[in-house]
């Protein structure tokens, strides 16, 4: 996923078909535990429990060392992980030049059988001029 220095990453990961709510959701970035008091500021998560759990991971001001692995780690599922770039200014070939973007990761637990990891782009308001 390709997002703008100084643009906002968000990055939602949904569970579903949990036998009940996850207790936490923890995400991580490049295999450690996001810290949202970090001197850095900025980045917040917003979880919704329920029979779909939506937790979102939100980083304004983005950086480019911002970019790489973010994983969603829920306490009653497996985790999933999507590839973030922060561009400063280049635009890669394959991406077109619309919308915000948006991650999405979904995580299940049905029988032990975990969804596929799932990445939806949202085409609107993404400024990458």
């Amino acid at each position: 996923m390709y997002f703008n220095s100084g643009g906002t990453i968000t990055l939602t990961c949904m569970i579903s078909q949990s036998p009940v709510p996850p207790a936490f959701v923890f995400w991580y970035h490049n295999d450690r535990m996001i810290n949202y008091d970090d001197q850095r500021g900025g980045i917040s998560v917003n979880t919704t429990k329920g029979n779909q759990t939506l937790s979102t991971l939100i980083i304004q001001n983005a950086l480019r060392s911002d970019s790489g692995n973010y994983t969603c780690s829920p306490s009653t599922a497996d985790q999933e992980s999507v590839v973030v770039h922060v561009l400063n200014g280049e635009k890669p070939a394959a991406m077109q030049d619309y919308g915000k973007a948006r991650g999405y990761l979904t995580t299940s637990r049905m029988s032990d059988l975990v969804m596929g990891l799932l990445i939806y782009i949202s085409t609107m308001y993404f400024g990458l001029r």
